[in-house]
């Protein structure tokens, strides 16, 4: 559970940088602590939202799909899924 914890704990970390980051206007640098996040914690629902909707704006589509398909891949309910395919 400490690795776990750990790396939950690290997430929300990064999780924390990337939105000073972007907040500052530093979108790429966000894009890389949101990287650092989903490292951390590969399940993180949020990390994999920041990133599809930064891969969005800068028209990566390569990058939406794979994102998306590590989200559903992580959501173990159906309804779940739905909601990020409808996103």
């Amino acid at each position: 559970h400490m690795r776990t914890r750990d790396g939950a704990r690290e997430c929300s970390i990064q999780l924390c940088i990337a939105r000073i980051l972007e907040h500052t206007g530093y979108e790429k640098l966000a894009y890389v602590r949101y990287l650092k996040a989903l490292e951390a914690n590969h399940v993180s629902q949020t990390a994999i939202h920041e990133l599809r909707r930064i891969a969005r704006a800068y028209n990566k589509p390569k990058d939406v799909v794979t994102l998306l398909q590590s989200a559903l891949d992580s959501t173990s309910s159906p309804e779940e899924q739905a909601i990020l395919l409808e996103e």
